[in-house]
């Protein structure tokens, strides 16, 4: 349906001399990205406004994202599977976040962070089938991942100690870290070589 609207959208821009016949596919992926990117916060944002967490919604997918970004990670074949996968763990952090005793939450913050470089410095950057990575951009976009964990964990230890009415921020953001960190792992080519070996 989505890739339907893109073709329609740039047909009509084509029509218009908008756009030329050549770069017509290329103009399709773009508009699906951008769809499915608008569709999936938007309605991410609306469940997090009927849920009342929009600010912990908005902590986390500025974690996640920013992650996400440079280290790549996991894509799922469809939208709907990304769309849902996307809430169910979206709203599991920041509903687990609130539910863990507030003593410990700095604790918690802190091995979350860590983790999350752990993972970043042995797997990222991932590249895809559509977006194939040269070393020196794996280099650079390892080195952005990098930054992205030591500047955002700098962030929110220093805003927790600072005021601790943020605490649950810096858990949400780190939770954000942590399950980009987990997208970083090579799960599915683990399973493809231990068929392979059988």
């Amino acid at each position: 349906m989505i890739n339907q609207i893109a073709c329609y959208i740039v047909k009509k821009m084509r029509d218009n001399n908008t756009i030329d016949e050549e770069n017509m596919d290329m103009h399709i992926f773009g508009l699906e990205i951008l769809l499915i990117t608008i569709i999936k916060y938007l309605g991410l944002f609306i469940m997090a406004l009927l849920l009342g967490v929009i600010k912990e919604a908005i902590a986390f997918i500025i974690a996640f994202s920013m992650l996400r970004i440079q280290a790549g990670g996991v894509h799922l074949k469809s939208f709907w599977q990304c769309f849902i996968i996307t809430n169910i763990i979206t709203f599991s952090c920041i509903f687990l976040s609130k539910a863990l005793p507030i003593n410990h939450t700095p604790l918690y913050s802190v091995v979350m962070l860590i983790i999350s470089a752990i993972l970043v410095l042995v797997f990222a950057p991932v590249d895809t089938e559509n977006k194939r990575l040269s070393e020196l951009e794996k280099k650079l976009y390892k080195r952005r991942s990098i930054y992205v964990i030591i500047i955002g964990s700098i962030i929110t230890i220093s805003l927790g100690l600072i005021y601790s009415s943020l605490i649950i921020y810096g858990n949400i953001v780190s939770m954000g870290f942590l399950c980009e960190g987990i997208t970083l792992i090579p799960l599915v080519l683990i399973k493809k070589e231990c068929r392979e070996v059988n």
